[in-house]
């Protein structure tokens, strides 16, 4: 992994920038620990290649490190939480056989186009804006409404 990296890799929504140090899905920024983003950072930038163990270990942690076995499976566990991913059914993180190394399965594709400004700087995306999810209207049936009772009754929603 270069440091340097001027290249921001995109797949499935995410965008990774190992310069900036930052991840986004759908122009959302996504909080990973300094090991969790760079193990994903060498993930991403190795697609489709067996990381063994050992090889992941140098290149986060250096070749001299004295890292217990389960280290890196806590850490592409929060990986895979950030990402959404389910280990039994993987989209982007894939376990190989015996648990000796990881490989990142999903499509990547590698851009030099800059990180905007806006999102550098912390601020909210007009492409994508969700007003709320808290309401969502469902057809219960028509004897269902006699049954609801307290506040939730004359809501618009229960009255329409």
């Amino acid at each position: 992994m270069t440091p340097n990296d001027d290249y921001s890799y995109e797949f499935d929504g995410f965008t990774l920038s190992p310069r900036d140090r930052l991840l986004f899905h759908f122009n959302k920024r996504i909080e990973l620990a300094d090991k969790d983003f760079d193990i994903l950072a060498f993930l991403v930038q190795n697609p489709k290649v067996l990381i063994k163990n050992q090889d992941l270990e140098n290149a986060v942690w250096g070749e001299s490190n004295n890292l217990h076995r389960g280290n890196i499976s806590n850490h592409i566990a929060k990986i895979r939480k950030a990402l959404g991913c389910d280990p039994r059914n993987p989209r982007f993180i894939e376990t190989t056989h015996a648990k000796r190394g990881y490989r990142f399965i999903a499509q990547v594709r590698s851009t030099q186009q800059p990180i905007p400004d806006d999102l550098l700087e912390g601020k909210a995306s007009d492409e994508l804006a969700i007003e709320s999810h808290l309401i969502a209207p469902v057809f219960l049936g028509q004897g269902a409404f006699g049954n609801i009772r307290g506040p939730e009754k004359e809501t618009i929603w229960a009255k329409y």
